[in-house]
């Protein structure tokens, strides 16, 4: 009952932020529809240029560098919509494997925080993937018109310092926790052996 009192607060705390601003008022109503005569020369353009340039991708793509939309069409075509550029000149196949490689890298990231040992490292690590995960589903859901326009880079691959410099150190402070990980620490150690042994 509490959880359930809590999400209706959220829900109407979300809709008043909504509603109290136009240009985000304008943004949520623009995802439903982008190729609405309303949406499409306003709030729906990117959204609308983002479906385009997927479609017209097709299954393998226009090949790299071919892609029209970046050229004007698609704003922010380096930054929060660079999946739409890669669903383009890649196709289907290029966007499942960037899908892929992210479940993977996420994945990992929760298999190192199972690993941790103490709860510091693990609520920290599994935060880390649970960041890199959300911006991922927040970036695509953008690029695919699921979400409203909302600014989130897509990690490792949108132009950008703060936001790559931030998940560098992230995957870091991941690599850290792997390091400290007995099994590893000794494997580590084999190897520098062996190594200095063959110098």
């Amino acid at each position: 009952r509490f959880f359930a009192t809590l999400f209706a607060l959220g829900i109407v705390a979300f809709a008043a932020f909504v509603v109290t601003s136009p240009n985000r008022l304008s943004r949520f109503s623009a995802f439903w529809d982008p190729f609405s005569e309303e949406n499409y020369k306003s709030a729906g353009w990117q959204q609308a240029h983002s479906i385009m340039g997927l479609a017209s991708g097709g299954p393998l793509g226009t090949g790299l560098g071919s892609s029209k939309q970046k050229w004007g069409n698609l704003p922010e075509a380096h930054t929060d919509f660079i999946f739409a550029v890669i669903g383009e000149e890649l196709g289907l196949l290029g966007t499942l494997t960037v899908l892929v490689l992210y479940a993977i890298l996420i994945l990992g990231i929760f298999r190192v925080a199972l690993r941790a040992r103490n709860n510091f490292d693990r609520y920290v690590t599994s935060g880390i993937g649970c960041w890199i995960a959300v911006q991922v589903i927040m970036n695509i859901g953008t690029v695919i018109s699921v979400m409203p326009v909302v600014g989130v880079t897509l990690p490792f691959i949108s132009y950008g310092g703060s936001s790559l410099l931030a998940t560098f150190v992230a995957i870091g402070y991941v690599l850290g926790v792997l390091r400290r990980d007995p099994e590893i620490a000794e494997d580590l150690r084999a190897r520098r052996a062996a190594k200095s042994a063959r110098g």
